[in-house]
Formats: C-alpha cells, structure tokens, sequence
C-alpha cells in the first residue's frame, strides 16, 4: 500500500489527458454499452452457441457501473510515475472478458516464446545447455504495452491464433464481436469526469493478459522472420523478453 499526496496524483490526469488514448464523454455510457452487451449475448443463444445457463451468467442483470481508473504507483522511478489500470469489476462487459479469456487463454500455450512463470523459466533456462562463446544475453521488455495495442493489428492476431488452433467451441467472428465490445467500450470514471479509452486495452478487464501475449506472438513471429540475423534463443512472458545471440561480425 503506498500513501501519496494528492498532488501526486495528477499523474492520473496527465494520463487520462492523453487524446489518443482516452478521450472524455459528456455523459455515463454504461446503459448503452449494457444494452449492447445483452443484446450481443442473446444473439449467441439464438445461433445456438451457448445455453440457457450460460445466458444467464453473461447477461447483465443487475446494475453496472463505469470501470474506475486509478494508479499503482511506481515509487522505484523518478517522478512515481503510475501503472493506469481500470478496475472492471461490476462493469457490463466483466463478464463478457471473462468469457472471452476462456476461449483465448488456451491458445496462449500454444506460442513458441511461451513462459508460465518464473518456475518454468528456470526450467528452460536449465535445459538450454551450452551458449556459444562471446553469445550475448538480452533482456527487454515493451513500454506501455496494454494501453498501446492497435485494435485492428490485436484482433487480426486473435482472429488468426483462433483459426490455426480450431479448438474453441465459438465461431471466431464471434468472440472477435466480443473482443470487440471490451476494447471499444471500456467506459470509466475519474473524479466525476467519464471517459472511454479508444486504444489498446485497460489493465483490470481478465482478457488483457491473454489477449496482449496472443499480440505479442503474432508481433515477434513477423519480426524475426524478417531479421537478417535471428537469435539463438527467445523467450517471452506478456511482454518481458529474454534472449540471447551472437555478436555481429565485423567487416
């Protein structure tokens, strides 16, 4: 927990005042985007994709709220600068990320850079074996990840990963549709000034996590096919990279 001036919190609305990131709304769009997300939902029963049960589930009956933005304080960084995340419970499209995290998540696995967790890290690393002499190592990672992914290049990436694997029992346009909902109407609320974010996606909502490292796949799959040297090894979790090659030669 940290405690923190209010006048450090301007952060927040340096933030918020970012134009192609968020912009602000004279009014709550959470009734819209409520009636949109059942009737969406209805429309999956009707094409008989899901059950009476599920429908109940995703249906939003009771009443919603805006997602409410606020900060995780960086305090190891000059400035304290703050990781923006919007909190998504009790939002009308909760429930309906979470639907669409069940179907992409398994996919996720499935790509080649793929890190569980720090267990499984030490694993590779253990079953690497010898570096070449003079390989270098190489750690990196994206800056502001989530709140900067293209809508159009992060939903073809998921279209793409959903066609190869053939595993979810939903057509792949439709959880695009989906997709789509959460991305394009992640409305909040901030000190009484609403807003919707119109790129990349809020940390807080449960697909982000599976949704940026399907992205993130797609994205360094291209890169290195075009790289006229390729690493020796590359690993990834969401968006921390490691990796190691060798040194250019010199002329």
């Amino acid at each position: 927990m940290v405690v923190i001036n209010r006048d450090t919190y301007n952060e927040a609305f340096r933030q918020l005042g970012d134009r192609e990131v968020y912009r602000v709304m004279p009014t709550d769009l959470t009734q819209q985007i409520t009636e949109m997300v059942n009737d969406r939902i209805r429309k999956l029963l009707g094409d008989g994709y899901i059950d009476d049960k599920t429908l109940d589930y995703l249906l939003v009956n009771s009443t919603p709220r805006a997602g409410r933005f606020y900060l995780l304080p960086k305090i190891h960084k000059k400035g304290c600068p703050g990781r923006s995340v919007v909190s998504g419970c009790g939002t009308c499209a909760e429930r309906v990320s979470e639907f669409v995290d069940f179907h992409i998540k398994p996919l996720v696995p499935e790509i080649t850079s793929y890190v569980k967790d720090t267990k499984h890290f030490l694993q590779v690393l253990q079953n690497l074996g010898r570096l070449p002499e003079g390989a270098l190592l190489v750690t990196a990672d994206v800056v502001g990840l989530y709140p900067h992914i293209p809508h159009k290049e992060g939903l073809s990436a998921m279209r793409e990963a959903l066609g190869s694997s053939g595993q979810s029992s939903i057509p792949a346009e439709d959880l695009l549709d989906l997709a789509r909902i959460v991305l394009r109407s992640n409305n909040l609320t901030f000190t009484g000034k609403h807003y919707v974010q119109i790129l990349g996606t809020a940390i807080g909502t449960k697909m982000t996590p599976s949704y940026a490292s399907i992205f993130m796949g797609k994205l360094e799959t291209d890169l290195l096919e075009w790289a006229p040297t390729k690493p020796i090894f590359w690993k990834r979790f969401i968006d921390d990279i490691f990796s190691s090659g060798q040194r250019a030669r010199r002329a």
